[in-house]
Protein backbone atom coordinates (compact mmCIF):
# COMPACT_ATOMS: atom_id res chain seq x y z
CA UNK A 1 0.00 0.00 0.00
CA UNK A 2 1.71 3.20 -1.13
CA UNK A 3 0.96 6.83 -0.39
CA UNK A 4 0.33 9.10 -3.38
CA UNK A 5 3.11 11.43 -4.54
CA UNK A 6 1.40 14.77 -4.09
CA UNK A 7 1.66 18.29 -2.82
CA UNK A 8 -0.56 19.93 -0.24
CA UNK A 9 -2.83 21.37 -2.94
CA UNK A 10 -2.71 18.94 -5.88
CA UNK A 11 -5.83 17.21 -7.18
CA UNK A 12 -6.88 15.60 -10.45
CA UNK A 13 -7.05 12.07 -11.89
CA UNK A 14 -5.88 9.00 -9.98
CA UNK A 15 -5.80 5.24 -10.38
CA UNK A 16 -6.20 2.49 -7.79
CA UNK A 17 -4.74 -0.86 -8.84
CA UNK A 18 -5.38 -4.29 -7.35
CA UNK A 19 -1.79 -5.59 -7.25
CA UNK A 20 -2.93 -9.22 -7.19
CA UNK A 21 -5.25 -9.13 -10.18
CA UNK A 22 -4.15 -6.02 -12.08
CA UNK A 23 -7.71 -4.68 -12.10
CA UNK A 24 -7.88 -0.90 -11.94
CA UNK A 25 -10.19 1.93 -10.92
CA UNK A 26 -9.75 5.35 -12.53
CA UNK A 27 -11.26 8.27 -10.67
CA UNK A 28 -11.09 11.99 -10.05
CA UNK A 29 -10.87 14.14 -6.95
CA UNK A 30 -11.22 17.87 -6.44
CA UNK A 31 -9.77 17.41 -2.96
CA UNK A 32 -6.09 16.58 -2.60
CA UNK A 33 -4.84 13.16 -3.67
CA UNK A 34 -3.57 12.67 -0.13
CA UNK A 35 -7.01 13.38 1.36
CA UNK A 36 -8.72 10.99 -1.08
CA UNK A 37 -6.32 8.13 -0.42
CA UNK A 38 -6.29 8.57 3.36
CA UNK A 39 -10.08 8.61 3.44
CA UNK A 40 -10.22 5.33 1.53
CA UNK A 41 -7.59 3.74 3.78
CA UNK A 42 -9.35 4.86 6.97
CA UNK A 43 -12.96 4.20 5.92
CA UNK A 44 -12.55 1.35 3.44
CA UNK A 45 -15.54 2.65 1.50
CA UNK A 46 -15.73 3.37 -2.21
CA UNK A 47 -18.45 4.12 -4.75
CA UNK A 48 -17.44 1.01 -6.71
CA UNK A 49 -19.03 -1.96 -4.96
CA UNK A 50 -16.67 -4.44 -6.59
CA UNK A 51 -13.61 -2.46 -5.54
CA UNK A 52 -14.95 -2.18 -2.01
CA UNK A 53 -15.65 -5.93 -1.88
CA UNK A 54 -12.09 -6.78 -3.00
CA UNK A 55 -10.71 -4.20 -0.56
CA UNK A 56 -12.45 -5.85 2.38
CA UNK A 57 -11.42 -9.32 1.23
CA UNK A 58 -7.76 -8.63 0.40
CA UNK A 59 -6.95 -5.68 2.67
CA UNK A 60 -5.50 -2.27 1.85
CA UNK A 61 -1.97 -3.63 1.27
CA UNK A 62 -3.21 -5.33 -1.90
CA UNK A 63 -3.89 -1.96 -3.56
CA UNK A 64 -1.72 0.78 -4.97
CA UNK A 65 -2.60 4.45 -5.50
CA UNK A 66 -1.15 6.27 -8.50
CA UNK A 67 -1.54 9.85 -9.70
CA UNK A 68 -2.30 9.92 -13.43
CA UNK A 69 -2.69 13.64 -14.07
CA UNK A 70 -2.56 16.73 -11.87
CA UNK A 71 -5.11 19.52 -12.29
CA UNK A 72 -3.66 23.00 -13.02
CA UNK A 73 -3.52 25.19 -9.91
CA UNK A 74 -4.85 28.36 -11.56
CA UNK A 75 -8.41 27.13 -12.26
CA UNK A 76 -11.58 28.32 -10.55
CA UNK A 77 -13.77 25.80 -8.72
CA UNK A 78 -16.11 25.43 -11.70
CA UNK A 79 -13.20 25.11 -14.15
CA UNK A 80 -11.59 22.50 -11.89
CA UNK A 81 -14.71 20.32 -11.96
CA UNK A 82 -14.93 20.65 -15.75
CA UNK A 83 -11.26 19.77 -16.18
CA UNK A 84 -11.53 16.72 -13.89
CA UNK A 85 -14.65 15.46 -15.69
CA UNK A 86 -13.08 15.77 -19.13
CA UNK A 87 -9.77 14.19 -18.14
CA UNK A 88 -11.45 11.34 -16.24
CA UNK A 89 -13.46 10.43 -19.35
CA UNK A 90 -10.30 10.58 -21.46
CA UNK A 91 -8.33 8.32 -19.10
CA UNK A 92 -11.13 5.76 -18.77
CA UNK A 93 -11.56 5.69 -22.55
CA UNK A 94 -14.43 4.52 -24.74
CA UNK A 95 -13.89 0.80 -24.06
CA UNK A 96 -14.52 1.03 -20.32
CA UNK A 97 -17.21 -1.71 -20.47
CA UNK A 98 -14.83 -4.38 -21.77
CA UNK A 99 -11.57 -3.28 -20.17
CA UNK A 100 -10.71 -4.85 -16.84
CA UNK A 101 -11.79 -1.83 -14.83
CA UNK A 102 -13.74 -1.47 -11.62
CA UNK A 103 -15.49 1.52 -13.16
CA UNK A 104 -19.16 0.93 -13.97
CA UNK A 105 -19.61 4.18 -15.90
CA UNK A 106 -17.54 6.26 -18.34
CA UNK A 107 -16.86 8.97 -15.75
CA UNK A 108 -17.34 12.71 -15.88
CA UNK A 109 -20.35 12.95 -13.58
CA UNK A 110 -18.89 15.17 -10.87
CA UNK A 111 -20.18 18.70 -10.29
CA UNK A 112 -19.91 21.36 -7.58
CA UNK A 113 -22.69 21.45 -5.00
CA UNK A 114 -25.11 24.34 -5.43
CA UNK A 115 -25.78 26.76 -2.57
CA UNK A 116 -29.33 25.38 -2.31
CA UNK A 117 -28.03 21.83 -2.02
CA UNK A 118 -25.51 22.92 0.62
CA UNK A 119 -28.28 24.59 2.62
CA UNK A 120 -30.54 21.51 2.47
CA UNK A 121 -27.65 19.24 3.47
CA UNK A 122 -26.87 21.50 6.42
CA UNK A 123 -30.51 21.55 7.53
CA UNK A 124 -30.72 17.76 7.28
CA UNK A 125 -27.58 17.28 9.37
CA UNK A 126 -28.48 19.83 12.06
CA UNK A 127 -29.37 18.12 15.32
CA UNK A 128 -28.59 14.65 13.97
CA UNK A 129 -26.96 12.31 16.50
CA UNK A 130 -25.44 8.86 16.11
CA UNK A 131 -26.59 5.91 18.20
CA UNK A 132 -24.11 4.29 20.60
CA UNK A 133 -23.87 1.30 18.28
CA UNK A 134 -23.06 3.51 15.29
CA UNK A 135 -20.44 5.43 17.30
CA UNK A 136 -18.87 2.12 18.34
CA UNK A 137 -18.65 0.96 14.71
CA UNK A 138 -17.18 4.30 13.61
CA UNK A 139 -14.60 4.09 16.37
CA UNK A 140 -13.52 0.58 15.33
CA UNK A 141 -13.03 1.74 11.73
CA UNK A 142 -10.40 4.25 12.91
CA UNK A 143 -8.41 2.05 15.28
CA UNK A 144 -4.75 1.18 14.70
CA UNK A 145 -3.54 1.20 11.10
CA UNK A 146 -6.99 2.22 9.89
CA UNK A 147 -6.47 5.63 11.45
CA UNK A 148 -5.04 8.06 8.85
CA UNK A 149 -2.73 9.49 11.53
CA UNK A 150 -1.50 6.07 12.71
CA UNK A 151 2.18 6.28 13.59
CA UNK A 152 2.15 10.08 13.39
CA UNK A 153 2.50 12.32 10.36
CA UNK A 154 5.24 11.46 7.90
CA UNK A 155 8.04 14.00 7.29
CA UNK A 156 6.69 14.53 3.77
CA UNK A 157 3.18 15.19 5.09
CA UNK A 158 4.55 17.69 7.64
CA UNK A 159 6.51 19.45 4.90
CA UNK A 160 3.40 19.66 2.70
CA UNK A 161 1.42 21.20 5.55
CA UNK A 162 4.23 23.66 6.25
CA UNK A 163 4.44 24.69 2.57
CA UNK A 164 0.69 25.21 2.36
CA UNK A 165 0.79 27.56 5.38
CA UNK A 166 4.00 29.43 4.53
CA UNK A 167 3.28 33.05 3.69
CA UNK A 168 -0.42 32.65 4.39
CA UNK A 169 -1.51 35.87 6.17
CA UNK A 170 -3.90 35.74 9.12
CA UNK A 171 -6.84 38.11 9.24
CA UNK A 172 -7.21 40.54 12.16
CA UNK A 173 -10.25 38.54 13.29
CA UNK A 174 -8.22 35.32 13.34
CA UNK A 175 -5.39 37.02 15.26
CA UNK A 176 -7.90 38.32 17.80
CA UNK A 177 -9.42 34.86 18.31
CA UNK A 178 -5.96 33.31 18.73
CA UNK A 179 -5.03 35.95 21.29
CA UNK A 180 -8.21 35.37 23.31
CA UNK A 181 -7.70 31.60 23.19
CA UNK A 182 -4.12 31.98 24.43
CA UNK A 183 -5.19 34.20 27.33
CA UNK A 184 -7.91 31.73 28.36
CA UNK A 185 -5.61 28.70 28.46
CA UNK A 186 -5.15 27.32 32.01
CA UNK A 187 -1.80 28.33 33.51
CA UNK A 188 0.27 27.63 36.60
CA UNK A 189 3.44 29.29 37.92
CA UNK A 190 6.93 27.98 37.32
CA UNK A 191 8.57 26.99 40.63
CA UNK A 192 11.87 28.56 39.54
CA UNK A 193 10.92 31.90 37.96
CA UNK A 194 7.28 32.37 39.06
CA UNK A 195 6.15 33.03 35.47
CA UNK A 196 2.68 31.82 34.57
CA UNK A 197 3.06 29.04 32.01
CA UNK A 198 0.29 27.23 30.15
CA UNK A 199 -0.38 23.77 31.58
CA UNK A 200 0.45 22.07 28.26
CA UNK A 201 3.96 23.65 28.20
CA UNK A 202 4.61 23.76 31.95
CA UNK A 203 6.73 20.63 32.30
CA UNK A 204 8.86 21.48 29.26
CA UNK A 205 9.41 25.04 30.51
CA UNK A 206 10.57 23.95 33.98
CA UNK A 207 13.08 21.52 32.46
CA UNK A 208 14.70 24.31 30.44
CA UNK A 209 14.06 27.30 32.76
CA UNK A 210 17.24 29.40 33.06
CA UNK A 211 16.50 29.96 36.77
CA UNK A 212 16.47 26.22 37.46
CA UNK A 213 19.31 25.29 39.87
CA UNK A 214 22.13 23.37 38.22
CA UNK A 215 22.89 19.94 39.70
CA UNK A 216 26.30 19.78 41.37
CA UNK A 217 28.77 16.99 40.45
CA UNK A 218 28.49 15.57 43.98
CA UNK A 219 24.77 15.05 43.50
CA UNK A 220 25.29 12.74 40.52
Amino acid sequence: MSDPPCTATSCGIYQITNKRTGRRYIGQTTQTFDTRWRYLKSQGRHSSRELQADWHELGSDAFEFEVLEVCPDDLSEEERYTWCNEREIAHIGGDWRIDDLYNDRPGGGNSPMSEEARRKLSETATGRTHTKETKKKMSKLKLGENNPNYGGLSDEHRQNISKSLTGKPKSEETKKKMSIAAKNRPKKPCQFCDRLISVSNHERHEKSCKHRPQSSPDAL
